[in-house]
């Protein structure tokens, strides 16, 4: 006689609950009523219902997300890269490498129209961290000092990272972009979100649809279409993709977050091949968690929603995080905002695992359904 194990026994004491009689159980309980008529609850334009079990999984999904290569930052690596609004160069200059001596991995600035690189980034080491921008048609300047600054400082261009998040793009960005091909880790054709929208699937199909149309302006599709084939200041269609970044808001409910950011990456992997059939690169996706204010939780509040959004960003699969503080000005609102991303990868471990959420039939019919959605809409808007 075969011995049976201590797992089988288990499975043998709890057997899997089949759905129909789930749906008796459920209905013996509520007097009668049926699942289905008090289910489907609406969250953002998507549909929730009471019950998922295997036969509710896609039947082609590649929302996974994969572990990392790097052994010390952890299977699930984001950055931490708090916001810094440059309204003096010097005093951005000081709370950035405050910032990065305490936490963070690198940092998002908020340029102005009289941002200096050279004042700006005084003392940080630019291979060893990243730096991002959020910027508009205004400070284009800014980034041909830029340029010339990383030439100055001898940094091999493969070394910088980050991205320029463009609010409004300038006339000349193929050109910007052409310049920055060399720097394989640095995205200067950054999308970000808009107007707030109705729903997840809208703000996945503006996003979609922004970076397609920033492709055809910079690539040869575009250039030829318009009858502008002479190729000056015209990009490889690979480097006009690689220069696409996005950043997305990420709000307080957890696992729709969690499903738009999954979404977002798996749908640009269907645009991205659709231009360059062999692209394996990862699309760079920044979450930035805005403020937030209910009088009723005050005065804690906008600290449990960064929490919140936060932790969805990440198992979302953000690649960086920006926190925002619920007052710039001070510096104990700005230390706390920092320390979520911190608190969350060396206390509560979320870098431990590649993706905790992976095989949840509620989250993978979410973001099926949730791709879907988007992928209409995108299709309606290019």
């Amino acid at each position: 006689m075969i011995p049976i194990s201590s797992s089988e026994k288990k499975m043998q004491m709890f057997r899997a609950v089949t759905r129909k009689e789930w749906e008796e159980a459920a209905r013996n309980e509520w007097e009668g009523v049926k699942p289905s008529e008090i289910t489907a609850l609406p969250t953002h334009g998507t549909a929730i219902e009471p019950y998922y079990d295997r036969s509710d999984l896609p039947s082609h999904s590649n929302s996974q997300l994969y572990a990392s290569e790097e052994e010390f930052l952890g299977a699930r690596i984001w950055l931490n890269m708090p916001l810094i609004s440059c309204k003096s160069d010097l005093e951005a200059n000081q709370k950035a490498c405050e910032w990065l001596a305490s936490g963070a991995d690198g940092i998002l600035f908020e340029l102005s129209d009289s941002s200096n690189p050279e004042t700006l980034l005084k003392g940080i080491e630019l291979p060893f961290c990243n730096i991002s921008f959020l910027s508009d048609e205004r400070q284009e300047f800014f980034f041909q000092r830029f340029l010339m600054y990383i030439k100055t400082k001898k940094y091999a261009p493969e070394s910088v990272s980050g991205t320029i998040f463009w609010k409004t793009p300038p006339a000349n960005l193929p050109d910007l972009i052409s310049q920055f091909i060399p720097s394989a880790q640095f995205h200067a054709g950054g999308i970000i979100e808009g107007k707030e929208r109705k729903s997840a699937a809208d703000d996945i199909a503006a996003l979609l649809a922004k970076a397609v149309k920033q492709i055809d302006i910079v690539s040869p599709l575009h250039a030829l279409a318009k009858g502008k084939g002479n190729g000056e200041h015209i990009i490889d269609i690979k480097d006009a993709v690689h220069s696409i970044a996005f950043s997305a808001s990420v709000s307080t409910d957890l696992f729709l977050e969690i499903a738009k950011l999954k979404a977002l990456r798996m749908l640009w992997h269907q645009v991205a091949c659709s231009y360059t059939p062999e692209y394996t690169a990862k699309p760079f996706i920044h979450a930035f968690s805005k403020i937030w204010t209910k009088s009723e939780y005050e005065p804690h509040s906008n600290m449990l929603k960064g929490t919140t959004s936060a932790m969805s960003a990440i198992l979302g699969g953000c690649d960086s995080l920006t926190t925002q503080a619920e007052d710039q000005t001070s510096e104990w609102m700005t230390r706390i905002a920092r320390n979520i991303s911190s608190i969350l990868r060396e206390e509560a471990h979320f870098s431990t695992v590649a993706d905790p959420t992976a095989g949840s039939y509620y989250l993978e019919k979410l973001i099926d359904r949730l791709a879907q959605d988007a992928w209409k809409k995108f299709q309606d808007l290019v």
